[in-house]
């Protein structure tokens, strides 16, 4: 693959961009360099929207990748009894959700596990409530996290 990727590097850089889309399909498709890559050739060849598509098909993909990861995380601090830890993480899964603009219900859902789990009817209430325009800033300690909003949406469209 190696090969591959310095051809394509090499044709990206000549402007030879229908050859670099070859090469990039030696890469394998669960190999996030060959969107982040084919997003590149997309855009110096005037397709913007697509190369917005790939762009922002990695970014979901990122978000999910964090998401689970937190979570495991997030489960090793239940097993050791942390309910501090346990509620950072969960504060840190709103704030991923909402840089990458997962919407609400994304924000709070770990939430309403904490709840649950100790018996917090109010904070339950907040994640309600959460839904009606409140930050996920509100349910949890520390600073605020960044938002994350694109400039510039690619248009949907099924494929």
């Amino acid at each position: 693959m190696s090969a591959a990727d310095s051809l394509a590097g090499f044709y990206m850089r000549k402007k030879q961009y229908d050859k670099a889309e070859k090469y990039l399909e030696y890469f394998s498709i669960q190999n996030p360099e060959r969107k982040r890559k084919q997003a590149q050739t997309y855009a110096e060849t005037g397709r913007m929207q697509e190369a917005y598509k790939a762009y922002e098909e990695l970014l979901f993909t990122d978000y999910q990748r964090v998401s689970m990861e937190l979570h495991g995380i997030y489960l090793l601090a239940l097993k050791e009894n942390d309910m501090e830890k346990a509620r950072s993480i969960v504060q840190k899964q709103a704030e991923a959700a909402k840089f990458f603009e997962m919407g609400k219900y994304y924000e709070v859902s770990s939430f309403f596990e904490i709840a649950a789990l100790e018996k917090d009817a109010d904070l339950a209430r907040k994640c309600g409530r959460l839904a009606g325009g409140h930050s996920a800033q509100s349910l949890g300690s520390g600073p605020s996290g960044s938002v994350f909003q694109l400039s510039h949406r690619a248009s949907r469209t099924e494929t």
